[in-house]
C-alpha cells in the first residue's frame, strides 16, 4: 500500500462538546497540529472541526493555521468528509466520552460517526485515533469495506482506542510555552509521529509500530500516576492513623477537613489503560514516510 505522505493524507481533528470546549482539549490539537507543521505537512492538508468557532478559539488556531482557517461545525462533517479526495484520512477525535458516546451536544454514537465515515469520506483509508473516554464503545464493529448503492465502495477503516470501556487519562505536559493536562494517547501518537520508532524491527515505520508505541507510552504513564497516588498516601499516613484514633466529635474543623481530604484521594484501584486496535493487519501494511 501507498505510504502516508505530507500531499497524500489530511489529518482531521475533532472536539465536539455538549458544553465549552475544555482549555486541555484544545492544547491537545494545537500540540497535533504543531508536531504536524514541524514536519512539513502543507496547512492545507490539515482540518479542524469543533463546536466552537469564537473569537477564543481563533485567537489559538489562527496564528498557526492561518486567518483563511475554517472551523466546521460537526454537522458540516459530511460535506467536508466528502470534498478531501485524500489517498488516507487521519480522523482525531479529542475530548469527553461516555457510554453515550462522543460528548456532543448530541452524544455521537458509533454506529452514526462510522456511517458518516464509510458514506461521506473520500479516501481510500480512513484512520480514526479516539482518545476520548471509554473509547471501547467503538470497538467490535462492522468496518469491512462495502460496496455503496452508487457502485463506489466504502472506505477501509482503522481504529487505535486510548482504552477499553473505561476512563482515559491525562497527564500533565510541558512543549514550548504551554502546559496542560494532555490526552495520554494524543500525545503519544504525535510524538511517535514527530519521531518515529521501528518496534518490530522491519526497517519500516508502520501503523502498527504507532499503536504499539501509544500502548507502551501510556502504561507507563499510567503506572506512574499510580506510583505517584501512593507516594502521597504514604506521606499522609501517620497523620492520618492519628486522627482516626480521635473520636469524631473531638476533631477541630482543620483535622475534619484532612481527614477527609485523605480519605477523599484513597485510590479506588489502579485502573489500566488499554489501547485496543481494531483492523491490525491492514495497520500493519501501512507505512508513515513523513
Amino acid at each position: 500500500m501507498d505510504d502516508i505522505t505530507k500531499e497524500n493524507t489530511q489529518w482531521l481533528f475533532m472536539l465536539t462538546s455538549s458544553q465549552k470546549p475544555e482549555d486541555r482539549h484544545i492544547y491537545d490539537i494545537v500540540f497535533g497540529i504543531t508536531i504536524l507543521l514541524k514536519k512539513g505537512i502543507p496547512i492545507n492538508n490539515i482540518s479542524l472541526v469543533m463546536d466552537d468557532d469564537s473569537l477564543r478559539i481563533r485567537n489559538i488556531f489562527f496564528p498557526l493555521l492561518g486567518q483563511n482557517t475554517v472551523i466546521h461545525n460537526y454537522d458540516k462533517l459530511p460535506s467536508l468528509l466528502a470534498s478531501l479526495n485524500r489517498r488516507y484520512i487521519m480522523i482525531i477525535v479529542t475530548g469527553h466520552g461516555s457510554i453515550e458516546g462522543i460528548d456532543a451536544r448530541l452524544p455521537i454514537k458509533p454506529y452514526q460517526f462510522l456511517y458518516t465515515i464509510k458514506q461521506y469520506a473520500n479516501a481510500s483509508t480512513v484512520l480514526l485515533f479516539l482518545g476520548q473516554c471509554y473509547a471501547g464503545i467503538f470497538d467490535h464493529l462492522e468496518i469491512q469495506k462495502e460496496q455503496k448503492r452508487d457502485g463506489t465502495y466504502t472506505p477501509e477503516i482503522i481504529i487505535i482506542g486510548a482504552t477499553k470501556i473505561a476512563v482515559s487519562m491525562s497527564t500533565p505536559v510541558e512543549y514550548g510555552d504551554i502546559s496542560w493536562y494532555a490526552n495520554i494517547l494524543l500525545v503519544a501518537f504525535f510524538r511517535w509521529i514527530d519521531q518515529p520508532y521501528d518496534i518490530d524491527g522491519d526497517s519500516k515505520y508502520s501503523i502498527t509500530d504507532a499503536f504499539k508505541f501509544i500502548a507502551y507510552h501510556t502504561n507507563g504513564v499510567s503506572h506512574q500516576i499510580e506510583k505517584q497516588q501512593y507516594s502521597k498516601i504514604l506521606q499522609h499516613l501517620e497523620q492520618y492513623k492519628r486522627l482516626k484514633e480521635i473520636p469524631y466529635d473531638k476533631l477541630s474543623l482543620d483535622e475534619h477537613i484532612t481527614k477527609e481530604a485523605f480519605e477523599g484521594s484513597l485510590p479506588r484501584g489502579f485502573i489500566p489503560q488499554e489501547p485496543w486496535i481494531l483492523n491490525p493487519l491492514l495497520a500493519l501494511k501501512i507505512n508513515v514516510g513523513l
